[in-house]
């Protein structure tokens, strides 16, 4: 088969001559042969990239969550969108393009158009879906018990109005340290998408903000006409938060799934009150149904946005998984589905939450699974009949 090039003018490559020793597993279609007999099958592997949000929760611990067959590399957002999305896998550190990528950020709609306009009709549709919740945490590094902080303070810290801890606490003192991702990362993208809609121009006014204002992005250091010089940049995930333990004074914003408890205030910030796992988030996340009717065409539609609940912990969002609806070889595709399959049938619940990842409400669960992980349906994964003749090579 052969596939148009991609939007840097590449094409995908052809020369893969894969064995087919799992072409009866592979083409289960039902959950209950998905979720048992052929989990028991020896699969060939395939490889993830992403984000480093849920690398442990995908990969680097005993529990993790994808099957012993998948892979999965922690190379950052930006390198695996564009190697997923652009067909540039050098941007990952690979020969060819993932089999799926992870971020905590939400395809626009622009990007979805511009993947489906070179690809959908070659390799299939794009699909992304949400994995697990979570609250962005404020990890920090500076002595005097517990600390909650207000809305209006988090918009003064992180627009660069806060350079002394006396600033946001009577009880701290020295010099507040701000650690931000360098890279373009989806912890970025929730944080400022909360900070766009929580703070107001009075609360940023005077900063060195780029209009006067916070915007979503998924590049921090691009919000600034010129950084504030108390904020320090960390090339990674496990690099910003291992900064932060470093650097006295020092606070930043992570995922969940770090060593300090999300409940202890004098290790992790709280807000308004809350921590980064109360209940709270779990009733945010339940507040977003999944799309249903003309609105479930639309992908953008399938990973839900939070950006200024009324009441808890404010900053949450999702893990979020994009893969195409089809691949080439069908045995790609099984491997996929062992792990979807289980996956919104809730039997990762306990892993997710031991990496303090909330588990999907079960209405998103079961949605995704009925509409994505089953091949039974038109737009399910590597349907026979949507995916004649094409698929992700």
């Amino acid at each position: 088969m052969r596939v148009g090039p991609g939007r840097q003018g590449r094409g995908y490559p052809r020369e893969r001559k894969m064995k087919r020793t799992l072409v009866v597993a592979a083409l289960c279609i039902g959950a209950s042969l998905c979720g048992t007999a052929a989990a028991q099958v020896k699969v060939l592997p395939i490889k993830g990239a992403g984000s480093g949000v849920p690398a442990k929760l995908y990969a680097e611990s005993a529990d993790r969550i994808l099957p012993a067959n998948v892979t999965y590399r922690a190379v950052g957002d930006e390198p695996a969108r564009r190697a997923f999305l652009e067909n540039v896998p050098e941007s990952a550190g690979e020969t060819r393009p993932p089999h799926f990528i992870a971020t905590e950020s939400v395809l626009t709609s622009a990007e979805i158009h511009a993947y489906n306009t070179v690809h959908a009709k070659q390799i299939g549709a794009l699909v992304q879906v949400p994995v697990a919740g979570l609250a962005i945490a404020l990890p920090f590094n500076a002595p005097g018990g517990t600390l909650d902080l207000s809305v209006p303070q988090l918009c003064r810290l992180f627009s660069g109005k806060v350079e002394y801890w006396n600033d946001l606490d009577p009880g701290r003192a020295g010099v507040v340290t701000v650690v931000y991702r360098a890279e373009k990362g989806g912890t970025t993208e929730l944080l400022t998408r909360f900070l766009s809609t929580a703070c107001s121009r009075m609360d940023t006014e005077g900063s060195r903000l780029v209009g006067g204002t916070f915007r979503t992005t998924r590049d921090f250091a691009s919000l600034f006409s010129a950084l504030p010089t108390n904020f320090v940049a960390a090339a990674s995930e496990q690099a910003q938060y291992d900064r932060i333990l470093a650097t006295a004074g020092a606070i930043g914003y992570s995922g969940p799934d770090i060593a300090a408890p999300l409940s202890d205030p004098t290790r992790v910030a709280k807000v308004r009150g809350y921590s980064p796992d109360d209940a709270s988030v779990r009733a945010t996340l339940n507040s977003i149904a999944p799309p249903t009717g003309s609105a479930a065409e639309r992908p953008e539609n399938w990973v839900p946005t939070y950006s200024y609940p009324p009441v808890g912990y404010p900053i949450v969002g999702t893990t979020n998984l994009i893969f195409s609806q089809c691949y080439a070889e069908v045995w790609e595709a099984m491997s996929l589905r062992v792990f979807l399959i289980p996956h919104y049938a809730r039997r990762n619940d306990a892993a997710v939450t031991a990496h303090r990842f909330i588990p999907l409400p079960s209405a998103w669960a079961e949605a995704i699974r009925s509409r994505f992980a089953v091949a039974g349906v038109p737009t399910g994964l590597n349907n026979p009949s949507t995916c004649a003749g094409i698929g992700r090579p």
